[in-house]
């Protein structure tokens, strides 16, 4: 498989981020578990503010911010199919939107 290259828009993957977002909250052992339309809504504001991985650097962006990056170039993931990107890159951002969501906050901080 060759390497995928350039930047993911998670607007782009809706349906699969979703998919796998509640297969992961299923599957994972949380301290608590979030319902389908916190999970949905999470989904939807990460949308709404651009939330995208630049697969040259690394980095993860939300809005105009780049909110995590490797730290040494040499450690940027590689990866081989859109699914890892999906689930290693976009589930964390969006758990933590629902995580946010049930406190009562925005979804993204």
């Amino acid at each position: 498989m060759k390497k995928i290259n350039g930047i993911v828009y998670l607007k782009n993957y809706k349906e699969e981020v979703l998919t796998l977002t509640l297969e992961h909250n299923t599957k994972r052992v949380y301290a608590y578990r979030y319902d389908e339309e916190t999970i949905k809504e999470s989904v939807e504001a990460h949308i709404i503010a651009k939330l995208r991985y630049n697969t040259r650097t690394g980095a993860v962006f939300i809005r105009n911010e780049k909110r995590s990056w490797p730290t040494h170039s040499w450690n940027v993931q590689t990866y081989e199919n859109i699914e890892d990107i999906l689930e290693n890159e976009f589930i964390t951002w969006i758990m933590n939107g629902a995580s946010r969501i049930n406190r009562n906050y925005t979804a993204i901080g």
